[in-house]
């Protein structure tokens, strides 16, 4: 048979947080989100690959736009140099 009382805590326990804690720690947190700066060479090939293929947005959060135009390209099936089959077969 299963004790229940030794899965509910009883008295105050070390590790608990009060509210004016949690009050404070807001207020010190700031509002605004830090900015992210990137190479603005990445962002405009970005922003040139998505208007020759016609997207309208992405929104990839922070992700660094040159790994967002390697993502894309690959989903797409987009490739900057053809790719080279090697092996027993290809030679």
């Amino acid at each position: 048979m299963l004790n229940t009382s030794m899965l509910r805590p009883t008295g105050k326990a070390k590790d608990e947080v009060s509210l004016s804690d949690i009050t404070n720690m807001l207020k010190n947190r700031s509002s605004e989100p830090a900015t992210m700066e990137y190479n603005p060479e990445d962002v405009k090939e970005l922003e040139k690959f998505c208007n020759e293929h016609g997207i309208l947005g992405v929104n990839f959060g922070k992700m660094n736009p040159r790994a967002a135009l390697n993502m894309l390209k690959g989903k797409m099936g987009v490739r900057n140099e053809p790719t080279i089959k090697k092996g027993m077969l290809y030679g």
